[in-house]
């Protein structure tokens, strides 16, 4: 390319070897450049854009020495350039050796950059790989949005060459906005019916009433701690309650701990030092001071009734003079009447009663009804056969029978009879008292007692007993 360049320009200038002219500027180191033409700058200019691509070149020619092309395209001679041409051959062969330099310094150039149109702001120019890329981008000046009910926008793709200000509004709170409904984010609290005053609202606290803004007025009064004495303590009306009031309570305080007679916080007092109940002496489940000492009652409640068992007087059921019958057996405890007036009662088996009385129902006349049994007599006697002794010549006899109920007994005897019950004798004298005489006698047997009868005599004598019904 060198030698190429050099021989090419150095035949379009038609520069050819001839006889060395004298030099008219010796001193100056070179001989100048022969001008041949009129024409020769333009010829010269034109071989270079032509070499290089259409990278201009300017060279002036002058009629003092110049041999080099610096960086800046301006010939400089040889005075000031540094070179040490001594010839137009030397002189051209500096030149492109610059002119080299600078196409490849070009063609690095043209490789750089890689911006597109669309990324460059509208207006502005750049050389991109050897193009020219001219911008598209839009710029957008300095606005002010106010907020509406529908959306502004901004449309993507713009350069912001000034600030976009959204304004704001210093009345955009709470209290402003109706109750209920939300405007950017700020939910209102503006009502036309409240009523509240400052003295109503806790103080150092805030609320808005109908759009205003009140202080609250009402005092706290943290949590305090009173233990009762003999002067009243008292909280006085108006304040908050920011901590639990606490008026002391004492286990003590307590009936039993309390003189008798005396009252204290309306504790009516029941110590005294004389009494002398015990366990047995307390109801179960009842508690009572005895002497300042706690005693728990063990006593049974046995309610309004209990049953028992029959008994008889210790005479007997029904005879002598402290005869009488008994209800026996009933447990140890607490019988009450809680306002009933046939309470506390004793009760007993009603067939065990009726049993013990020998109350049964042929015993009673018919229509009539005793302890719940209806009766069925009709007004004839009825009589069992018992046994019979005697009644033969020469006899000496005895018998027995059991009673199974109680039963009452006539003996017809005619002769020297003995009655017993139970072994024990009937009659004042315990012998039937009529000798070779007749008559009748007639006693009570219980249930499970026997009756005897013996005696002896000749024919035509004896008893025969019958239990009537």
């Amino acid at each position: 390319m060198y030698n190429f360049a050099k021989i090419l320009l150095t035949r379009r200038l038609g520069l050819a070897k001839k006889k060395k002219k004298k030099c008219y500027n010796q001193g100056r180191g070179v001989c100048p450049l022969v001008d041949y033409g009129g024409n020769m700058k333009k010829r010269v200019i034109s071989i270079i854009r032509n070499i290089f691509d259409g990278v201009m070149i300017f060279v002036l020619f002058i009629t003092t020495t110049v041999y080099a092309l610096p960086s800046n395209g301006v010939i400089y001679d040889n005075s000031n350039s540094g070179s040490s041409a001594t010839n137009v051959s030397e002189a051209i062969d500096d030149l492109y050796s610059k002119l080299t330099t600078k196409d490849n310094e070009i063609n690095r150039l043209k490789g750089l950059g890689n911006v597109a149109s669309n990324q460059m702001l509208k207006g502005y120019t750049a050389l991109v790989k050897g193009n020219l890329v001219t911008g598209t981008i839009p710029s957008k000046g300095a606005t002010t949005y106010t907020p509406g009910t529908t959306n502004q926008t901004i449309a993507s793709g713009n350069y912001l060459s000034g600030v976009q200000t959204i304004k704001g509004d210093a009345n955009l709170v709470a209290g402003n906005i109706a109750k209920g409904k939300n405007i950017f984010g700020v939910t209102g609290s503006y009502t036309s019916d409240a009523n509240a005053a400052a003295g109503n609202i806790l103080s150092g606290k805030t609320a808005y009433v109908n759009g205003a803004k009140i202080t609250g007025s009402i005092p706290s009064k943290g949590a305090t701690t009173y233990t009762p004495g003999k002067t009243n303590q008292t909280i006085a009306s108006g304040n908050y309650l920011s901590g639990t009031q606490t008026i002391k309570g004492d286990a003590n305080l307590v009936a039993g701990n309390i003189a008798k007679g005396k009252s204290i916080f309306g504790i009516t007092g029941s110590y005294t030092s004389d009494a002398n109940a015990v366990a047995g002496n307390i109801l179960s489940g009842k508690t009572a001071y005895v002497n300042g000492a706690k005693i728990s009652g063990t006593m049974i409640d046995r309610g309004l009734a209990q049953s028992g068992n029959w008994g008889c007087g210790s005479a007997g059921c029904g005879t002598g003079n402290d005869a009488y019958y008994a209800i026996n057996g009933l447990p140890e405890g607490w019988y009450h009447s809680d306002g009933n007036s046939w309470a506390p009662e004793a009760r007993i088996n009603a067939n065990t009663l009726r049993s013990q009385l020998g109350v049964s129902a042929n015993k009673i006349a018919k229509g009539q009804s005793i302890a719940g049994v209806a009766g069925t007599y009709t007004g004839q006697t009825q009589f069992t056969y018992l046994t019979t002794i005697g009644y033969s010549s020469n006899w000496n006899d005895s018998k027995t029978w059991k009673a199974s109920e109680k039963s009452v007994i006539i003996v017809i005897a005619y002769c020297n009879i003995s009655v017993k019950v139970n072994n024990v004798a009937k009659g004042s004298s315990g012998t039937w008292a009529h000798q070779n005489a007749g008559g009748i006698f007639y006693f009570t047997m219980n249930a499970g007692e026997t009756l005897s009868i013996s005696g002896s005599g000749s024919g035509g004598q004896g008893a025969i007993a019958y239990r009537i019904a």
